[in-house]
């Protein structure tokens, strides 16, 4: 078992290089998610109307969070940025425009040739894609960026989905239940 331990950097990049990942390789993720929920339910027991009570505030909670700080990050422009990134700062979030930046930081060194990964892995140009962008005299538009980073977001991605009539519908079965089921 322990011969393939020294392998398991090259397992994990076979299957991450194909897919936007956003930087993050690590499974902490579902752990973080599932202690979000913990947290909310606060105890390992209890009323399965409860559990749905809470767990419709933890998701409430974590869509104001999200709206609160995309609204945030639209007011904090960079200063002192390229003109390539004056059309995009307070549309994408800070994160991704330091990340840019940094590639962009790169156009003054030697560079291999493009490999496409950093762009397919963070869903941000990369240093190939800023000097063609310039070269070409434009300049960086949202659609240059993979939505997670841009900061025009709707929590239902464009569909409309009715939650509350769900949520009323499983409340009405729960409580239609014998006490002791509940």
């Amino acid at each position: 078992m322990t011969i393939w331990i020294v392998y398991k950097k090259q397992f994990v990049k076979a299957w991450t290089l194909k897919h936007p990942h956003f930087g993050n390789k690590s499974p902490s993720r579902a752990e973080g998610a599932h202690a979000y929920v913990k947290k909310f339910l606060q105890v390992s027991t209890g009323a399965l109307l409860l559990v749905f009570n809470k767990l419709n505030t933890a998701l409430d909670h974590q869509i104001k969070a999200e709206v609160s700080q995309r609204s945030m990050e639209k007011m904090h422009h960079l200063v002192k940025i390229p003109e390539i990134f004056a059309s995009v700062s307070g549309k994408i979030s800070l994160f991704a425009l330091r990340k840019c930046l940094v590639q962009h930081g790169k156009l003054k060194q030697e560079l291999h040739p493009c490999t496409g990964i950093f762009t397919l892995e963070m869903g941000i140009p990369c240093t190939y894609k800023l000097a063609a962008i310039i070269r070409n005299r434009g300049t960086l538009t949202a659609y240059n960026f993979h939505p997670q980073w841009q900061l025009k977001w709707n929590s239902t991605n464009g569909e409309k989905k009715d939650f509350g009539g769900q949520w009323e519908l499983i409340r009405s079965r729960i409580e239609m239940l014998p006490a002791t089921k509940q």
